[in-house]
């Protein structure tokens, strides 16, 4: 009977601390992409096509010259 007892608690024990990693996760995360603006990754992409950076093409040349 107490190995029942320690196991269903070993049990209970490997799911809260399972569970309460999964919440720090998700927050952590969500923290994250709040501090970014709410934006995530997307924003990072669509700094690559910023008019701050299309001078740059310009002045490249197309012909290789």
């Amino acid at each position: 009977m107490p190995e029942l007892l320690g196991g269903i608690l070993a049990v209970a024990t490997m799911l809260a601390v399972a569970a309460g990693g999964a919440w720090l996760i998700a927050h952590s995360m969500k923290n994250a992409q709040h501090d970014s603006g709410g934006e995530g990754i997307g924003a990072a992409a669509q700094e690559l096509d910023s008019p701050a950076t299309e001078h740059i093409d310009e002045r490249t040349p197309s012909g290789g010259e």
